[in-house]
């Protein structure tokens, strides 16, 4: 049974060092894996807990009770771990809304993204989405530009573009919808749609002319790649003449 909990706390982990291991199990911690690195289920690397095949970890994990699980998440995720590590432990015990489990789980996303482990980062912020309370509409649609960016990262397009229409599908009319369908845009579907996405995102850009300059230089560079460079003249003219009205620099191209 003892040597049964050191496994299951290093399976649980995403690095199982001894250090954790033993904040989780005691001072026994050397003896109770013992029996299991003698079975050859697991060995000591780089003073890390490993299990010699995949599939015995998950037979491990999966084989304890959901009850003993969440009470082994819970007791992780108090402990000091980074952040990414500790988020998700926090995640797997969250079963309602939770507006500051959300939160942190946000932060463990962005920082999964900007060291480029884009999976981990559209996990995090799955559960981010998830946990965020129903009242927090802006939070959620953050949520889910983080979801769809990483999504999009890690090669799931489709999934990026759910994300994407699940934003558009409860935005508001203006700027925050406009945004919204461009971003759908820029993510590769099919041209026409792309272009019917940009046609319908100029309708909420009246009074954001950032915006609107956007979406007009995204349409005429689809023009240029795709139809006539007449068309894409004609388009990026009014997204060369907002330019000055929102504060950007023209700068003279080679």
């Amino acid at each position: 049974m003892a040597t049964n909990e050191a496994l299951l706390s290093a399976a649980a982990l995403s690095n199982p060092t001894l250090s954790v291991l033993e904040q989780v199990v005691g001072s026994e911690l050397a003896d109770r894996l013992v029996p299991a690195l003698d079975a050859g289920g697991g060995e000591l690397r780089a003073d890390a807990v490993r299990f010699t095949h995949p599939l015995l970890r998950s037979a491990v994990y999966h084989g304890a009770s959901q009850t003993r699980r969440m009470r082994l998440h819970r007791r992780l995720s108090e402990l000091e771990l980074p952040l990414e590590q500790r988020a998700l432990h926090l995640a797997l015990v969250a079963t309602a809304p939770d507006d500051t489990t959300a939160s942190v789980l946000e932060e463990a996303a962005r920082v999964a993204a900007r060291r480029g482990a884009a999976a981990a980062a559209a996990a995090l912020a799955t559960h981010a989405i998830r946990l965020s309370g129903p009242n927090a509409a802006e939070a959620t649609r953050r949520r889910r530009y983080i979801a769809a960016g990483a999504c999009w990262a890690s090669g799931d397009v489709d999934r990026a573009r759910t994300e994407l229409e699940a934003i558009i599908a409860v935005a508001p009319p203006g700027p925050i919808r406009g945004r919204a369908l461009l971003r759908l845009a820029t993510y590769p579907g099919d041209p026409l749609e792309n272009r019917q996405l940009c046609e319908e995102a100029l309708q909420h850009t009246e009074q954001n002319l950032a915006l609107r300059s956007d979406v007009l230089s995204f349409l005429a560079n689809w023009e240029f790649n795709s139809h006539t460079c007449g068309d894409g003249d004609e388009l990026l003219a009014p997204a060369v003449e907002a330019a000055p009205a929102i504060g950007d620099e023209l700068r003279p191209t080679r």
